[in-house]
């Protein structure tokens, strides 16, 4: 039995997307994280089990939340701006036929800005993509953020791509690099992990020269650079963010 599980917090108007290309799936799941919209609603309509967390802004958490509440003895994990491609479909149903792992990688396509982006920051998930098909009990996530799935089975890969459309305005992309730096400066803090003024400045410098130059992130175009920049200046705020915090408690 396969489950499809989606986390989502405020996601009422694409959530319903996420779960349609998942409607292959024996079961639907939707971890609602304290929406504010009608983000539970309509998922229920579209067929999903509901589960409300209001105490948790950990991505681990609450997918560890999702794997445990699941029925399905597999699991298949998308974001609410996410959706499965027809190929990797058909590729996952086949294999669960018959599984030859105990956990999957999915390459994942961004699109943004109108193309998609194969290089520099997104480069890792374009080629060899992330785990997000796994067998219930086999692992766990771990991570606040840019969580991920460690386990010590069988890992394998299957064709085809989660489709995904992130940030599709900038003012969209800047509050959710707003959201985000705050949840990994409060994870380097807790981790007794500390910074300076000069990495504050150097650091997201030469993240960008290393996603936009040796990435590759140039061959994308104007998208490219865009994805770098902003992606650098989620870099600043986590630094500036965690020596601020250090300040107040010196």
């Amino acid at each position: 039995m396969l489950t499809g599980i989606v986390i989502a917090k405020n996601e009422a108007e694409i959530v319903q997307q996420a779960l349609k290309s998942l409607s292959f799936c024996d079961e639907l799941l939707l971890i609602d994280n304290n929406s504010t919209d009608e983000t539970g609603e309509i998922a229920h309509e579209a067929g999903a089990r509901v589960i409300y967390d209001k105490t948790s802004g950990n991505f681990s958490n609450l997918r560890n939340l999702g794997a445990e509440q699941a029925k399905g003895n597999w699991l298949l994990y998308l974001d609410a701006d996410e959706e499965i491609s027809p190929d990797l479909r058909a590729n996952i149903r086949h294999e669960m036929e018959q599984p030859s792992a105990d956990a999957y990688y999915l390459r994942r396509r961004d699109r943004f800005m109108g193309r998609v982006l194969e290089h520099g920051e997104v480069a890792k998930v374009y080629k060899r993509g992330i785990i997000r098909l796994m067998k219930k009990g086999s692992g766990l996530w771990k991570g606040s953020i840019h969580e991920e799935w460690t386990t010590v089975g069988r890992i394998s890969s299957l064709d085809g791509f989660i489709e995904h459309y992130p940030h599709q305005t900038i003012h969209e992309f800047l509050q959710h690099i707003n959201t985000y730096s705050q949840i990994r400066a409060d994870e380097l803090f807790l981790l007794n992990k500390r910074t300076n003024m000069y990495e504050i400045v150097a650091f997201p410098i030469g993240k960008f020269l290393y996603t936009y130059v040796i990435k590759g992130g140039l061959k994308d175009g104007t998208a490219g650079f865009v994805y770098s920049f902003l992606m650098s200046f989620h870099s600043f705020l986590v630094r500036s963010t965690l020596f601020i915090k250090q300040m107040k408690h010196e």
